[in-house]
């Protein structure tokens, strides 16, 4: 049986990638994920999206290298612009491209809403909505997102683990395993 799965989920992977507007090597992509307009979607080298994840792309989005994406995660070009005093048919509506940078881990359940550029070796807590641009190698989490500290170049793993009390995922910089396999 774990054969099967391990099958579909590789053609499942095959399949996405080659819908995409471009898709480096090594991305994993685990099954139950929505692409929408994956024309826009441009993905680098040894990216993983878990399960479940929605990617809207209206406008583009570039996901660099050793980027690891977490269960139920969402990444929203498209946003309506709406006030509560004057709620109407017509809306604003626009659209903004997102970039995710190299080195970046997005935790379970994380928004990344149109406009934003996720920084290099960042970090976006599980449940965080973000709203605007997150610097290079920063932690940030809550809703709507803020700093919640930097992440030192040579942090070792153990300390980021620590600090986010959660398991770093295999494919990120941060863990050892994941720096002794590039070699």
């Amino acid at each position: 049986m774990g054969y099967i799965i391990s099958l579909i989920q590789k053609l499942y992977s095959f399949l996405l990638a080659r819908s995409i507007g471009s898709c480096g090597n090594g991305c994993v992509f685990i099954t139950f994920s929505k692409f929408f307009k994956p024309e826009n979607i441009f993905i680098g080298n040894n990216v993983f999206i878990n399960q479940q994840c929605i990617l809207v792309g209206e406008e583009k989005i570039t996901i660099k290298d050793n980027v690891a994406i977490g269960f139920r995660c969402m990444i929203l070009t498209s946003n309506n612009e709406v006030f509560l005093d004057q709620i109407t048919n017509k809306r604003a509506h626009y659209d903004e491209p997102i970039t995710i940078e190299k080195n970046v881990w997005l935790g379970a359940g994380s928004i990344i809403l149109s406009g934003v550029t996720v920084g290099e070796g960042s970090v976006v807590a599980a449940g965080a909505v973000v709203t605007r641009d997150v610097p290079p190698h920063t932690l940030v989490g809550e809703v709507p997102a803020r700093i919640i500290r930097h992440i030192d170049t040579n942090e070792n793993y153990s300390t980021l683990k620590e600090s986010l009390h959660v398991r770093v995922p295999y494919n990120h910089p941060g863990n050892p395993s994941f720096s002794q396999s590039q070699n």
